[in-house]
């Protein structure tokens, strides 16, 4: 089976590889040189993630590792605003934490003196109305949870293009 028609080589190579890979595992190799960058993910800085659940925090940190890039993993709001300035481009965290919600990650990631990084919401139940009233609160993304590996990467994908 053939992936369908992109228009250049670089999205060839991502598209096979997301759609043909559960669980992507690189051996070895580091996928962001797809992009033809010099250091690619790794130019994403570290990562926070923001969830009071052990299980979620296990698997997205798995995830993160897999492809090199830098986690920090904090449970409760309060502690991600001490740390929301200090240069993270993406953020995952829970819909409902011990001491607030998503909203408050979003307000204090708009805090930031320099760019704001993205928030990636996980939510054990994601219909559409809860995902667009997200999406307008400022969001970057939503995913299920548990999380899967390839919804990680993918939003580690994304993230990183923009």
């Amino acid at each position: 089976m053939q992936c369908s028609k992109p228009r250049t080589l670089l999205r060839i190579r991502l598209y096979c590889a997301v759609r043909y890979s559960p669980v992507l595992s690189y051996q070895g190799t580091k996928p962001l040189m797809w992009f033809g960058e010099e250091g690619g993910m790794n130019e994403l800085g570290e990562v926070v993630v923001v969830t009071a659940d052990s299980d979620n925090r296990r698997a997205v940190a798995r995830a993160l590792a897999t492809l090199e890039v830098d986690a920090i993993c904090i449970p409760t709001v309060e502690q991600y605003r001490e740390i929301a300035g200090d240069g993270a481009k993406l953020v995952f965290c829970d819909r409902q934490l011990p001491d607030g919600d998503f909203r408050d990650v979003l307000a204090a990631t708009a805090r930031c003196a320099k760019k704001a990084p993205k928030v990636v919401m996980m939510a054990r139940y994601l219909n559409l109305d809860s995902y667009d009233q997200a999406k307008r609160a400022g969001i970057f993304e939503a995913i299920p949870t548990p999380c899967r590996p390839i919804d990680i990467e993918w939003m580690v994908i994304l993230a990183s293009k923009q």
